[in-house]
């Protein structure tokens, strides 16, 4: 044959099923010239965006004293040419434009702006990018977070709910 191209090996005589903790693996036991090669097969559950925010919520919340001191950073920064003396943020979020229900951001940003989770996952579940729609970083599902300062911006009675834009000071 010529280089870099061989005909397909015929695999199915060498399989061996073994069913192991409700996992199905096979094991190619010999495959010619030598060398055996490993095949894995596993039943995995398919997960909707539901299963994953209910996951999400039941991992907890971020707690409100990390994000306050976050934003103390931020206003805090010696850094910049500039004093900020106060930064805006919305309650709307980027995806739907729409008032979150379940912020939430990744363990991996380093920004404050949130995104709806439920949006997020259901986004998430037609098209799997797992990008942060704020900073475009990777933004898995293991690393994220419900935010628990926003969320108690949201749930506040004084906060009107067509308002979308706070200033934090």
């Amino acid at each position: 044959p010529e280089r870099g191209h061989q005909d397909p090996s015929i695999l199915t005589p060498l399989v061996q099923a073994q069913l192991n903790h409700g996992q199905l693996h096979q094991r190619v036991v010999g495959c010619g010239g030598g060398r055996a090669h490993t095949v894995s097969v596993y039943q995995v559950d398919n997960l909707t965006y539901k299963d994953l925010l209910d996951q999400l919520k039941a991992k907890g919340q971020r707690q409100p004293d990390y994000t306050r001191a976050l934003i103390k950073e931020k206003l805090a920064d010696q850094d910049q040419e500039i004093a900020t003396t106060s930064c805006k943020v919305t309650l709307a979020c980027p995806l739907g434009k729409m008032r979150m229900n379940a912020p939430c951001r990744a363990s991996t940003c380093d920004h404050l702006q949130c995104f709806d989770a439920q949006l997020y996952l259901q986004m998430n579940e037609k098209k799997p990018k797992w990008m942060c729609p704020v900073c475009n970083k990777p933004a898995l599902v293991e690393n994220l977070l419900v935010d628990g300062f926003f969320l108690e911006l949201i749930r506040s009675p004084r906060l009107p709910s067509d308002e979308h834009e706070i200033v934090l000071h």
